[in-house]
């Protein structure tokens, strides 16, 4: 049994191996394909004038209905975009973020999303930084303290990344911000003095107190590595959480333990110089500078390495740990929004990229209100 011809493309007629032909139509040259509605092929077949024109005048139709095709998907595009953007503008309504276009790109539906920051309204702000699933990979997350939302997130943790920040709101946005609550970075203190020139720098709070703990317990275990007999060890460890609580916290069975501590030693020395920053911190009346002047020379003189170097530490950063006496604001809202924001990225079971996770804190923590319907 033969195998069965080829079928043609066009009206399914048995197709024929021959060559491309070159024919004139006019004045013109134009080249047919080896077949045709007509079955002809043969260079020199005079149907092949007319299967020209016929295959011409295809063509043009089809060119045309494309064009007209085109337009109408545009025209549609636009007045889809519109429309949705209307409508996402209306339903968002969160602080500083407006829609401002929708593009296809890809296969998929891209909005376009610009922020006008209202920083005059807002001019106490707290930076802090978030770590997301990865290690080494943080988000910087910008909080107003005044209206308790989320008004700017970027990745990275850097001084460039705060630096964007205030490029984007404008040199008189960055005026009005009076006072900027950060943790201990570098990279932030660097930023926002560059960057803010009214801003008052204010470290927060817990960060310093953790740093006066972390320095006792070095001074702790240094001294139970360096004890002699099995029960001066022992008697050194059991002395950890009793010397953590602060003196106010403390019940009658960690007392006892306070008690036998003995202040002319290492243990006691350093007990007494973490109690003492944690009261200055909490004082409001008094000289406080005097004070933190006073301290700062008792831990050099302690010889305790570890308070030795936070006496330095707080010596370098001694206008922002000033200003928690003075301005009695922390970065605790920041600290909650991070908080927050750990729990929305295990609620999601993690995400693949930045751009999600930041799309999700503005909407559970940008203050976006939906109307409500009846």
């Amino acid at each position: 049994m033969s195998q069965a011809a080829p079928r043609s493309g066009i009206t399914g007629k048995s197709r024929r191996p021959q060559e491309l032909s070159r024919l004139a139509v006019g004045d013109e040259r134009s080249e047919l394909g080896p077949y045709c509605d007509e079955g002809c092929g043969r260079e020199g077949d005079p149907t092949l004038a007319r299967c020209a024109r016929a295959w011409k005048v295809r063509t043009d139709h089809a060119e045309k209905c494309f064009d007209e095709l085109s337009a109408l998907w545009t025209s549609l595009h636009e007045a889809l975009s519109v429309r949705i953007t209307t409508l996402l503008n209306k339903l968002i309504n969160l602080h500083g973020v407006r829609v401002t276009g929708l593009r296809f790109e890809d296969g998929s539906l891209v909005i376009g999303i610009a922020r006008t920051f209202k920083i005059l309204n807002c001019p106490h702000c707290g930076f802090s930084k978030r770590g997301r699933e990865s290690r080494h990979r943080y988000l910087t997350v910008v909080t107003d303290h005044d209206s308790r939302k989320v008004i700017w997130v970027a990745e990275g943790k850097s001084s460039e990344a705060l630096k964007d920040f205030f490029t984007e709101i404008g040199a008189d946005a960055c005026e009005a911000v009076e006072i900027a609550t950060i943790d201990m970075s570098a990279a932030y203190r660097k930023a926002i003095v560059e960057g803010l020139s009214n801003g008052k720098i204010v470290f927060d709070h817990f960060h310093v107190a953790k740093l006066a703990n972390e320095a006792f317990n070095e001074v702790r275990r240094e001294l139970v590595r360096n004890a002699e007999t099995v029960q001066q060890r022992k008697a050194i460890k059991g002395t950890m959480w009793p010397l953590l609580h602060r003196l106010e916290n403390t019940n009658d069975k960690h007392m006892e333990v306070i008690n036998r501590v003995r202040l002319d030693q290492s243990l006691g020395r350093a007990y007494m110089l973490k109690e003492e920053l944690l009261d200055i911190l909490r004082n409001r009346k008094g000289d406080a500078k005097g004070c933190i002047k006073r301290w700062m020379g008792w831990a050099a003189r302690s010889r305790l390495r570890p308070f030795v170097r936070l006496g330095r530490t707080i010596r370098d950063h001694f206008d922002g740990v000033l200003a928690i006496i003075k301005e009695r604001i922390t970065n605790s809202l920041a600290e909650g929004i991070n908080n927050k924001i750990r729990l929305l990225s295990h609620r999601a079971f993690g995400f693949r990229s930045a751009s999600p996770l930041i799309a999700t804190i503005f909407l559970c923590c940008g203050g976006i209100s939906l109307p409500c319907t009846s």
